[in-house]
């Protein structure tokens, strides 16, 4: 059924929890910034979605309340596009050559 030595598949485990690991270091590193209204509202988040600031333009403030909370999701929902691209390019080049297919045969 198995082509694969128990040893080997056993070694391969191991080296893909260490390069989870690595990878969930280096996102947490990771900071996006997304913007809205000209640059008016800008939300900065770490690559675990973690807001880590927001800025509101003076202006924006003025717009009234409904503005600003248009503002503010959309800067948010850019900040969370922004995290999941460099995410996927990140795990992707951490992963290097791992076949993540070949995993689906154990499920």
């Amino acid at each position: 059924m198995f082509n694969m030595d128990i040893g080997k598949m056993l070694e391969k485990a191991g080296g893909f929890q260490e390069k989870m690991q690595q990878i969930e270091q280096e996102i947490s590193k990771i900071t996006v910034t997304g913007e809205s209204g000209a640059g008016m509202v800008q939300v900065v988040m770490n690559g675990k979605k973690i807001i880590q600031q927001v800025m509101i333009e003076d202006e924006a403030m003025a717009s009234g309340k409904a503005v600003v909370e248009d503002l503010v999701k959309a800067a948010v929902n850019q900040a969370v596009k922004n995290a999941d691209e460099q995410n996927k390019a990140k795990l992707a080049g951490l992963m290097g050559g791992f076949d993540m297919s070949k995993l689906q045969s154990f499920f």
